[in-house]
Protein backbone atom coordinates (compact mmCIF):
# COMPACT_ATOMS: atom_id res chain seq x y z
CA UNK A 1 0.00 0.00 0.00
CA UNK A 2 1.26 3.47 -0.83
CA UNK A 3 0.51 5.03 2.54
CA UNK A 4 0.20 8.57 1.24
CA UNK A 5 -2.42 7.86 -1.45
CA UNK A 6 -4.51 5.00 0.00
CA UNK A 7 -6.69 5.03 3.08
CA UNK A 8 -6.32 2.17 5.57
CA UNK A 9 -9.80 0.73 6.08
CA UNK A 10 -11.28 -1.98 8.32
CA UNK A 11 -11.72 -5.68 7.51
CA UNK A 12 -15.18 -6.57 8.85
CA UNK A 13 -17.28 -9.55 7.89
CA UNK A 14 -15.08 -10.54 4.97
CA UNK A 15 -14.91 -7.14 3.29
CA UNK A 16 -13.15 -3.80 3.59
CA UNK A 17 -15.23 -1.14 5.33
CA UNK A 18 -14.54 2.59 5.08
CA UNK A 19 -15.77 4.43 8.16
CA UNK A 20 -16.00 7.78 6.40
CA UNK A 21 -14.08 9.90 8.90
CA UNK A 22 -10.38 10.10 8.06
CA UNK A 23 -7.48 10.70 10.41
CA UNK A 24 -3.77 11.15 9.97
CA UNK A 25 -1.36 8.39 10.96
CA UNK A 26 1.75 9.96 12.44
CA UNK A 27 5.18 8.39 12.95
CA UNK A 28 5.56 8.53 16.74
CA UNK A 29 9.34 8.90 16.54
CA UNK A 30 9.52 11.69 13.92
CA UNK A 31 6.10 13.36 13.93
CA UNK A 32 5.95 12.78 10.15
CA UNK A 33 2.68 12.01 8.34
CA UNK A 34 2.85 8.39 7.14
CA UNK A 35 -0.69 7.95 5.86
CA UNK A 36 -4.39 8.20 6.58
CA UNK A 37 -6.88 5.77 8.05
CA UNK A 38 -10.64 5.43 8.37
CA UNK A 39 -11.51 6.16 12.00
CA UNK A 40 -13.96 3.56 13.31
CA UNK A 41 -16.93 4.58 15.36
CA UNK A 42 -19.80 2.85 17.11
CA UNK A 43 -21.29 1.54 13.83
CA UNK A 44 -18.04 -0.12 12.74
CA UNK A 45 -17.44 -1.58 16.21
CA UNK A 46 -20.96 -3.03 16.27
CA UNK A 47 -20.54 -4.45 12.74
CA UNK A 48 -17.28 -6.15 13.83
CA UNK A 49 -18.95 -7.57 16.95
CA UNK A 50 -21.92 -8.80 14.90
CA UNK A 51 -19.62 -10.45 12.34
CA UNK A 52 -17.57 -12.17 15.06
CA UNK A 53 -20.67 -13.42 16.89
CA UNK A 54 -22.21 -14.64 13.65
CA UNK A 55 -19.08 -16.63 12.85
CA UNK A 56 -18.94 -17.96 16.41
CA UNK A 57 -22.57 -19.11 16.56
CA UNK A 58 -23.39 -19.98 12.93
CA UNK A 59 -20.29 -21.85 11.76
CA UNK A 60 -18.23 -24.78 13.01
CA UNK A 61 -15.34 -22.48 14.02
CA UNK A 62 -15.82 -22.89 17.77
CA UNK A 63 -15.94 -26.71 17.61
CA UNK A 64 -13.63 -27.57 14.68
CA UNK A 65 -10.06 -27.37 15.92
CA UNK A 66 -8.76 -28.80 12.60
CA UNK A 67 -10.34 -25.91 10.71
CA UNK A 68 -8.97 -23.42 13.26
CA UNK A 69 -5.57 -25.05 12.96
CA UNK A 70 -5.51 -24.74 9.17
CA UNK A 71 -6.71 -21.14 9.13
CA UNK A 72 -4.57 -19.90 12.03
CA UNK A 73 -1.43 -21.70 10.83
CA UNK A 74 -1.88 -20.21 7.36
CA UNK A 75 -2.22 -16.78 8.95
CA UNK A 76 0.87 -17.34 11.12
CA UNK A 77 2.86 -18.47 8.07
CA UNK A 78 1.92 -15.27 6.25
CA UNK A 79 3.00 -13.18 9.26
CA UNK A 80 6.33 -15.05 9.32
CA UNK A 81 6.78 -14.70 5.56
CA UNK A 82 6.23 -10.95 5.80
CA UNK A 83 8.00 -10.34 9.13
CA UNK A 84 10.34 -7.62 7.84
CA UNK A 85 7.57 -5.67 6.08
CA UNK A 86 5.27 -5.93 9.09
CA UNK A 87 8.08 -5.02 11.50
CA UNK A 88 8.76 -1.83 9.53
CA UNK A 89 5.06 -0.92 9.66
CA UNK A 90 4.86 -1.59 13.42
CA UNK A 91 8.02 0.41 14.05
CA UNK A 92 6.78 3.33 11.96
CA UNK A 93 3.22 3.43 13.26
CA UNK A 94 3.85 2.61 16.92
CA UNK A 95 7.32 3.92 17.63
CA UNK A 96 8.69 0.45 18.34
CA UNK A 97 12.25 -0.54 17.59
CA UNK A 98 12.63 -3.14 14.83
CA UNK A 99 13.70 -5.84 17.32
CA UNK A 100 10.59 -5.14 19.45
CA UNK A 101 8.37 -5.30 16.36
CA UNK A 102 9.96 -8.57 15.17
CA UNK A 103 9.46 -10.09 18.62
CA UNK A 104 5.79 -9.09 18.64
CA UNK A 105 5.27 -10.65 15.20
CA UNK A 106 7.04 -13.84 16.32
CA UNK A 107 4.34 -14.42 18.96
CA UNK A 108 1.64 -14.94 16.33
CA UNK A 109 2.55 -18.61 15.79
CA UNK A 110 2.36 -19.57 19.50
CA UNK A 111 -0.93 -17.69 19.99
CA UNK A 112 -2.37 -19.42 16.92
CA UNK A 113 -1.32 -22.85 18.15
CA UNK A 114 -3.01 -22.28 21.51
CA UNK A 115 -6.28 -21.26 19.82
CA UNK A 116 -6.14 -24.09 17.30
CA UNK A 117 -5.47 -26.74 19.96
CA UNK A 118 -8.57 -25.98 22.00
CA UNK A 119 -11.28 -28.62 21.78
CA UNK A 120 -13.99 -26.00 21.90
CA UNK A 121 -14.65 -22.39 22.80
CA UNK A 122 -17.31 -21.70 25.39
CA UNK A 123 -19.11 -18.49 26.32
CA UNK A 124 -19.57 -17.59 29.96
CA UNK A 125 -20.65 -14.50 31.85
CA UNK A 126 -18.86 -13.30 34.95
CA UNK A 127 -19.22 -10.01 36.84
CA UNK A 128 -21.35 -8.52 34.08
CA UNK A 129 -18.77 -9.26 31.33
CA UNK A 130 -18.96 -11.84 28.57
CA UNK A 131 -15.90 -14.07 28.42
CA UNK A 132 -14.87 -16.70 25.94
CA UNK A 133 -12.75 -19.58 27.24
CA UNK A 134 -10.83 -22.02 25.10
CA UNK A 135 -10.97 -25.43 26.77
CA UNK A 136 -8.82 -28.50 26.38
CA UNK A 137 -10.08 -31.85 27.61
CA UNK A 138 -9.12 -31.22 31.25
CA UNK A 139 -8.35 -27.54 31.71
CA UNK A 140 -8.87 -24.07 30.23
CA UNK A 141 -6.08 -22.91 27.93
CA UNK A 142 -6.94 -19.22 27.78
CA UNK A 143 -9.73 -16.76 28.37
CA UNK A 144 -10.39 -13.35 26.88
CA UNK A 145 -13.06 -10.96 28.21
CA UNK A 146 -15.21 -9.07 25.74
CA UNK A 147 -16.34 -5.68 26.92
Amino acid sequence: MNTLTQIATHWIGGRYVDAGERRDSINKATGELIGKYAAAGVAEAQAAIDAALSTFWKTSWKEDRLLRGRVLNTMASEFERRTEDLAKVLATENGKTLPQARFEISSVRSSSLTAAAADSIERTAHCGLDAYARRARHRPLAARPWL
